[in-house]
């Protein structure tokens, strides 16, 4: 799983994000708290909904929530918001280096 921090530039274009909720805790988003994003299927895609049923690897549709309310730790927010890209990854859990769970 991805976390993700939220900067301003996400609020640039005021769609989708003023007006989205976490289905976690139905509050909005702000900048400088984490998020990940939760997979909910394979959507509307005809394509993608078959390769699901048989198993196969498909692109989800997935749902942004706060990453507090997915994993259960404290709900870490920075205060000093110096970064603005929407592509900030800031850590990969789980991930694996030469063979091993890190």
């Amino acid at each position: 799983m991805r976390k993700y921090l939220v900067t301003e530039d996400w609020f640039d274009n005021p769609e989708p994000w003023a007006v989205k909720l976490c289905p976690g805790c139905d509050e909005h988003f702000k900048a400088g708290q984490y998020v990940t994003l939760i997979s909910i299927g394979p959507g509307a895609d005809t394509e993608e909904r078959i390769k699901a049923h048989e198993g196969r690897p498909y692109n989800a549709v997935a749902v942004a929530a706060h990453w507090a309310c997915v994993t259960g730790e404290s709900d870490s927010y920075i205060e000093e918001l110096i970064v603005r890209s929407v592509t900030l990854e800031v850590e990969e859990i789980g991930e694996v280096h030469d063979g091993e769970e890190s």
